[in-house]
């Protein structure tokens, strides 16, 4: 699969939100343009700041500032990886290739089992 498969699709790429400095988030995108998503002990809000380039099911995380999403969730052979939002598996990088629904966060692509 080519890098410019990997993108989000079209009716989930959203460059930013409208929530400002504070307002709840869960990925990046609700978040104004020049914020990006922080979570601290599972709350997540808000901050001002650079988003982090790492592309879901392809690139190794920390955590969720390294990735465009701002989703970094455990990967095949116990590293993580950057994750993101799904509509079908065909959407998910090769390190995440199933797509499932999560609840309260929604559909993202997540390890085989």
């Amino acid at each position: 699969m080519a890098p410019a498969d990997l993108a989000a699709p079209a009716d989930l790429a959203v460059a930013s939100g409208d929530g400002g400095p504070g307002a709840t988030c869960t990925f990046n995108r609700d978040c104004i343009a020049s914020a990006r998503c922080a979570c601290v002990n599972g709350d997540c809000a808000c901050a001002l700041g650079p988003r982090g380039t790492g592309r879901s099911g392809v690139d190794p995380c920390t955590d969720g500032n390294d990735c465009e999403s701002s989703l970094c969730v455990e990967g095949p052979g116990g590293g993580y990886v950057c994750s993101g939002e799904c509509a079908t598996p065909t959407d998910c990088g090769p390190s995440l290739p199933q797509c499932i629904e999560v609840a309260f966060v929604g559909r993202i692509c997540v390890r085989a089992p």
